[in-house]
């Protein structure tokens, strides 16, 4: 469930077009009338993520630390049952997907406000985990280094 920090919406499922900062929900609506949000977005999203150990064209300056996320989520009756029946007919489960990729999105942008928090730009060497907990319960862990980079100029 998520409510909307700017004008109290609320919802049972957060789609992908709510934003979150400062581990608060943002609807779509107040995201794209508040410019305060929009330039925090704008300078969380120049940040850098990538799996590997270096950023071709940038030099790393810095290595700032480990940082990670971690999240867990309730899949929820619904869920389970849509799943149950997916299963059992052998479809994939949409519920569970969408949960899995918001839930993703989420630890990434939060991964994001860390590096930027830290003063770094980019994040590397990432790592995605999803382990599963006891009572419906699932879980998104993202981790990776914070470095401060510079472009290489030829």
């Amino acid at each position: 469930m998520a409510k909307c920090i700017e004008c109290g919406k609320m919802t049972l499922a957060p789609s992908i077009d709510w934003k979150v900062i400062d581990n608060k929900w943002i609807c779509p609506d107040c995201y794209k009338e508040n410019p305060e949000i929009n330039e925090i977005q704008k300078k969380l999203s120049d940040i850098i993520l990538t799996t590997t150990n270096n950023l071709e064209g940038y030099e790393i300056l810095e290595y700032l630390g480990i940082e990670s996320v971690e999240l867990v989520m309730g899949t929820g009756i619904i869920s389970e049952v849509v799943s149950d029946l997916s299963d059992l007919i052998g479809e994939r489960s949409g519920q569970f997907e969408d949960k899995m990729a918001n839930a993703k999105k989420n630890a990434l942008t939060r991964l994001r406000k860390k590096a930027f928090d830290s003063g770094g730009n980019a994040v590397i060497g990432i790592e995605l985990d999803y382990p599963v907990y006891s009572g419906n319960k699932m879980g998104v862990v993202v981790y990776g280094t914070v470095v401060k980079t510079k472009k290489i100029t030829p």
